[in-house]
């Protein structure tokens, strides 16, 4: 075989070393003015007018090179290149990035000024992705669109966190659950309001599409994604990265656990709203009654504490710090469990939304505070009483009370008898009493 070489540097040496013997090697470089070692080099068009049966690219520019190869009326079917970080020959023709569409992508603007930087973001995220499939656009670039202005005459204000906890929360969960949409090409951060109004003046396919008009986003709520429920459509569609999901199953291999079920617990331990936090002594007495041989036990840290150790009354149980900080790595996780357990917060919102996770949330509702009334809650598209009608499948389960080690145990042991079994359990039974909640 007569290969060409093109580009002289170290890779060229070292697959002149691995080739010689075997095939005859010809060298080339753009100009034609270089030499490799006692060899010429031929120019792009002297090496056009040479037959030869394949060129290898050996510079790391292999896009520019191959267009120009091609340009010059070489077939594709021969240009091959080097893979430096994974030292292996590849064929051009079989690693191409697809051409975008440009009048196929969906603009989906988060707008802060109507949405906070929480994991209320999956629900926009998943109309986003519901409104780009009905609409058949191939991809969605998210625009997130800040509350500062460049008007003078505006008025903005940090209402539920500061600016600097706002970025955080863009960085570490706004964005990751935007990206793990599989359509998502794309997240843009706005530097001020009128910016994400410059940059989508132009393009044809906008979210919401009220924002032509009212330069704007909405706050959307769980209705909007329950039409598409209620159609028939799947609502699941959060998907880890590949690279979360094979940092998940090195976690598991490390801890050589067989063919024990993962039991994965999530705790809230968030310095504000201290109230909805999870009972940590109730979850810890439940954990001892759980059966070491046929379960392995992983606690996911609240974020704000994900660098510390497990509470004193948990440290026999496993713990993965990085599923409290990085959202794939907890989407990966949440998705290899066997059952996920937590308390109602922005994290248990995800398992509705991500594929293939069965789950167990405790909802609990009282007067004392705002943010626990049933009034509350329903604006979250959660009923006293019922099930969530967003929830993805049977296996995602609901129970209203705050989780004592009672009803902790018992709801876990009814979801793992209907996943093994396939028969439907009645967890009501389970449920706080509702002349105990306030109704109004």
């Amino acid at each position: 075989m007569k290969i060409a070489l093109y580009g002289i540097n170290t890779v060229t040496e070292q697959l002149t070393s691995a080739l010689a013997g075997e095939h005859e090697i010809i060298y080339a470089c753009t100009s034609g003015q270089e030499q490799f070692e006692s060899h010429p080099t031929l120019s792009l068009p002297e090496l056009v007018q040479t037959e030869v049966d394949r060129i290898i690219i050996c510079s790391m520019f292999v896009d520019e090179i191959a267009h120009d190869l091609v340009k010059h009326g070489i077939d594709l079917e021969k240009i091959y290149f080097y893979n430096q970080m994974q030292s292996i020959i590849v064929a051009c023709k079989d690693v191409i990035i697809p051409t975008v569409r440009k009048d196929k992508v969906l603009y989906a603007v988060f707008d802060l000024s109507r949405n906070v930087a929480t994991f209320d973001c999956c629900c926009f995220a998943i109309q986003a992705e519901l409104y780009r499939e009905e609409h058949q656009y191939d991809s969605i670039h998210f625009v997130i669109q800040p509350k500062r202005s460049a008007d003078p005459d505006s008025l903005s204000f940090t209402t539920s966190h500061e600016l600097d906890d706002v970025e955080w929360r863009l960085n570490h969960i706004v964005i990751p659950v935007f990206e793990a949409l599989p359509a998502c090409s794309g997240v843009s951060k706005m530097s001020y309001r009128q910016q994400a109004v410059e940059m989508l003046q132009h393009q044809p396919h906008v979210f919401p599409e009220s924002f032509r008009e009212t330069h704007r986003g909405i706050h959307l709520k769980i209705e909007q994604v329950l039409k598409y429920k209620r159609a028939g459509i799947d609502t699941a569609r959060f998907r880890p990265h590949a690279h979360a999901e094979a940092l998940v199953d090195s976690f598991v291999q490390d801890r050589n656990i067989g063919d024990k079920k993962l039991l994965v617990i999530t705790l809230r331990e968030y310095p504000l709203h201290e109230h909805r936090n999870s009972p940590v002594e109730e979850w810890a007495e439940f954990t001892k009654r759980v059966d070491s041989d046929e379960f392995h036990i992983i606690v996911v840290r609240d974020t704000s504490k994900a660098c510390e150790a497990l509470p004193e009354c948990l440290s026999h149980c496993d713990t993965l710090p990085l599923a409290s900080i990085d959202m794939h790595v907890r989407f990966a996780l949440y998705r290899r469990a066997h059952i996920n357990m937590s308390i109602n917060g922005g994290t248990s919102y995800t398992y509705f939304f991500t594929e293939n996770v069965n789950s167990i949330m405790f909802i609990p509702t009282s007067r004392e505070h705002f943010s626990n009334s049933v009034k509350n809650v329903a604006t979250g598209g959660y009923f006293f009483g019922e099930q969530p009608e967003f929830r993805a499948h049977e296996n995602q389960v609901v129970i209203w009370h705050s989780g004592t080690t009672e009803t902790i145990h018992g709801a876990f042991l009814k979801l793992h008898r209907q996943i093994q079994t396939g028969e439907l359990q009645d967890f009501s039974d389970l449920f706080d009493d509702p002349a105990d909640m306030e109704q109004s």
